[in-house]
């Protein structure tokens, strides 16, 4: 699987949802914890800087409690999300991996 964790400048436009879904999960996967929202933004790419005035950050927590209504991701304690565990056994729908 590629990682979609950019290396250079922050991406100009706004992430489409399947391109920000894959990153967050691909990031929270390997982080191995739990991260803060703003550092997932920034991470996956999203303008975080003063000038976007959180609008990015927001979207992203919304995105991500959306990965948390899915049962991909878990939140807790405000605002810190990470990837959401698998019981032995279980395939997450839409997950084609055996």
């Amino acid at each position: 699987m590629q990682k979609y964790l950019p290396a250079g400048p922050r991406l100009a436009a706004p992430l489409e949802w399947e391109e920000a879904r894959e990153r967050m999960l691909v990031l929270l996967a390997g982080a191995g914890r739990a991260m803060k929202v703003q550092d997932i933004a920034a991470a996956i790419g999203e303008d975080v800087s003063d000038t976007s005035k959180g609008r990015r950050v927001e979207t992203t927590r919304s995105r991500l409690k959306r990965l948390v209504k899915e049962g991909r991701v878990v939140e807790g304690p405000t605002a810190w999300f990470a990837i959401a565990p698998t019981r032995a056994g279980e395939q997450r729908q839409g997950d084609t991996r055996e």
